[in-house]
């Protein structure tokens, strides 16, 4: 069975335990039922019986430190896109990602702020082709997207 997977970096290192009360929030469970893991490895040889949702993280270099992988483990969790989970995330955690993007370029990535703020940014190319990869804001596009459709 495979879930969808969210992948984000947050330009703050957030506590584990903030991280998973957040996560318990955004998708509506008990934060006990949200497993944070630094070590992919452990992640999947855990008993996931309780859990619904998995966030495995990272610390990279650059200007967003965390690194996450967020997998919710039952499909009626995941309805919501990458973007939309990503608002939430800066909404709940008061920070702001990057995501990366649809547009074929590494080097252009979203940044979110909040939910329907986001905006394109190019990367620092040197920072994000390192062995030990990470996020530097080089250009910030002028271009603000907020959807109004509320």
């Amino acid at each position: 069975m495979s879930w969808p997977v969210t992948y984000m970096s947050l330009n703050r290192a957030i506590p584990a335990g903030e991280l998973q009360s957040a996560l318990g929030q955004i998708y509506g469970v008990d934060a006990n039922q949200v497993l944070i893991r630094h070590d992919p490895k452990s992640v999947w040889t855990e008993n996931l019986d309780q859990m619904l949702v998995v966030c495995q993280t990272r610390h990279i270099p650059g200007d967003f430190p965390l690194y996450i992988e967020i997998t919710p483990l039952k499909r009626d969790l995941s309805a919501a896109d990458e973007q939309t989970i990503a608002g939430l995330v800066c909404e709940v955690l008061n920070c702001q990602a990057i995501l990366s993007s649809n547009f074929g370029n590494p080097y252009i990535c979203i940044l979110v702020s909040g939910p329907n703020q986001h905006q394109n940014v190019e990367v620092d190319d040197d920072t994000l082709d390192r062995e030990n990869w990470g996020f530097v804001i080089k250009v910030y596009n002028s271009t603000y997207t907020e959807d109004e459709s509320d």
